[in-house]
């Protein structure tokens, strides 16, 4: 037997590779995320407008480039809030509500304790900061948990089952046409009771999805081991599925404290503090906002429909 030591910073997030193989321990421990779904449609149209040069949009292109040493100091800058600064989540009751389905939930919510930490840094830039016996402190919002959920809500059933974004992306579809592909009822009787539930070659055939067959049957087969397909027959030497439990995305409620939250909050900061760190929120801005005054680039603004 040899022992050996891993040394340095573990990676925390990533984007995934088609078709790579996740095993258990790597997805509870990282946080996928996958580009949005017209992303290369906006590439493309990138593509094409970088190669027009002296053109209105050869100039926004070169102004993104321009603008990247400025993205970095604001990283620094971030970094050092964040290291000067102790931001505190109330609402911790919300985020073991949040992810109470996870098998993994003790190291989930300090994971995405984390991103919610990033967001409430970035988004409390002129909100108060409290001295509390020394210590800087600045407390997460209800605005700040909206972004979270904003940011995670195409990711919160792959969070809690510990299944890929791409198996997610396959459910999403599935909920989306569950009417015609579960429950086909065109044709005579006969054809409907043969075409009831769902096999892969049937989904090849229903949807544009372009991902290969052994890719499918890997995410049918990930999304049956968790319950959110359950195999009801076979045809044709294949499997026929039928949507299982919770396979819609649920909306979260309101956001609030606990009674819990409000006497830790008021055993550690005081009732003054309790009382008065939302005072300065601001409710009803997107995520996906963008001011008037700021350009959109081409390769965002105009993807086809």
């Amino acid at each position: 037997m040899e022992e050996q030591d891993l040394f340095g910073h573990p990676i925390l997030t990533y984007t995934n590779v088609p078709g790579h193989k996740y095993d258990d321990q790597e997805m509870s421990r990282s946080i996928i995320l996958r580009p949005r779904k017209d992303h290369k449609d906006a590439f493309m149209i990138f593509k094409r407008l970088n190669k027009q040069k002296g053109t209105d949009s050869s100039g926004l292109i070169k102004t993104h480039r321009d603008m990247i040493p400025i993205i970095k100091n604001m990283v620094r800058a971030l970094k050092s809030r964040m290291e000067e600064v102790t931001i505190y989540n109330p609402y911790w009751s919300f985020m073991e509500e949040y992810l109470s389905n996870s098998k993994y939930i003790f190291r989930d919510t300090d994971k995405y304790d984390a991103i919610l930490r990033v967001i409430t840094a970035i988004n409390g830039y002129n909100r108060k900061i409290y001295d509390v016996n020394g210590q800087k402190t600045l407390f997460t919002s209800r605005e700040d948990i909206g972004f979270f959920l904003e940011l995670l809500d195409q990711y919160h059933k792959s969070i809690v089952s510990n299944i890929s974004p791409g198996s997610m992306d396959l459910l999403e579809n599935l909920n989306e046409n569950a009417e015609i592909w579960f429950n086909d009822d065109r044709g005579n009787d006969e054809q409907k009771s043969f075409k009831k539930g769902l096999t892969i070659n049937k989904y090849i055939e229903e949807s544009s999805n372009k991902l290969s067959r052994k890719t499918l049957k890997k995410y049918f087969k990930e999304l049956a081991d968790v319950g959110y397909l359950k195999v009801i027959g076979e045809r044709s030497q294949q499997y026929v599925y039928d949507l299982g439990r919770d396979s819609v995305i649920d909306a979260m409620g309101e956001v609030h404290l606990s009674k819990l939250d409000q006497k830790i909050m008021e055993f550690n900061y005081g009732s003054e503090i309790t009382l008065t760190f939302e005072d300065t929120e601001n409710y009803g801005v997107s995520l996906w906002d963008m001011h008037p005054d700021i350009e959109a680039p081409m390769w965002n603004k105009y993807l086809p429909a």
